[in-house]
């Protein structure tokens, strides 16, 4: 099981991704909050006790706009 936060805010909001997080460890997910406060780029933020994975992941929505746009037009 992993979480992943992706896209502007799940990039770039280390209190949105803290938010998220805060009630799940009755659940077993911990963040780390220094690892969440200190990412660059993919990057692991759960803590090493965490039994599920959480992830930070760059997205490039300007690629997938473009590789969707090429697959339509290609049809």
């Amino acid at each position: 099981d992993v979480i992943v936060f992706t896209g502007g805010i799940g990039e770039n909001s280390g209190s949105i991704r803290q938010g998220v997080c805060r009630d799940l460890a009755e659940l077993g997910i911990e963040l780390d909050r220094t690892a969440n406060q200190t990412l660059a780029g993919e990057t692991a933020v759960h803590a090493a006790h965490s039994k599920t994975q959480i992830w930070v992941l760059p997205t490039n929505e300007e690629l997938i706009v473009a590789r969707q746009t090429k697959a339509l037009i290609e049809r």
